[in-house]
């Protein structure tokens, strides 16, 4: 029977998880700009899709000690900026209607 070889992407992922911050760079460069077109995809916004993509990596290196084992590493990564990315999109509607609030509020008051 022939052992299946880990791909290079599993080599650096438990790299990663064992506190190797080239296997991070590694990740980065492979990764983002393929993150980068998802992210855009969700939003136009540029701004909050780069700040989405970089939180990606900053949870990354944050939770690398509690990282599972995974085999389809663009898949996961896309789940974990999309669900940034969601969450980021929901604070600032969230903020952008309480300014609409306050605005008429204060226009009533006036």
């Amino acid at each position: 029977m022939i052992d299946k070889v880990p791909s290079i992407d599993t080599l650096y992922w438990n790299r990663l998880k064992k506190g190797d911050s080239q296997a991070l760079g590694y990740f980065y460069d492979k990764y983002v700009d393929r993150l980068f077109i998802a992210a855009m995809r969700i939003t136009d916004n540029r701004d909050l899709a780069k700040d989405a993509l970089q939180e990606v990596f900053i949870e990354l290196w944050n939770y690398r000690n509690t990282l599972s084992d995974i085999t389809h590493t663009h898949s996961y990564l896309v789940k974990v900026m999309r669900s940034i990315l969601i969450k980021k999109l929901k604070k600032e509607s969230l903020i952008s209607h309480s300014l609409n609030e306050e605005s008429l509020v204060f226009s009533e008051q006036s």
